[in-house]
């Protein structure tokens, strides 16, 4: 699921399933322009990177094996 607020700068983005690998999901986020005085990131489960110079946030699963 993926959601936005353009008004109001609020996203969510829902993942279901089991992830198969360790790879990560990858999302641009365009915050120079949406988020100027800077943002906040939730998350449940894994990890996540925030890539500034190139505007990526990488989220990392928790892979049970």
């Amino acid at each position: 699921m993926l959601f936005f607020d353009s008004f109001a700068k609020y996203g969510v983005t829902m993942f279901e399933g089991t992830p198969v690998s360790d790879a990560p999901t990858v999302m641009y986020v365009p915050d120079e322009f949406q988020y100027p005085d800077g943002f906040e990131v939730r998350y449940t489960s894994g990890h996540v990177d925030w890539d500034s110079a190139n505007h990526l946030l990488y989220w990392y699963p928790h892979v049970n094996r």
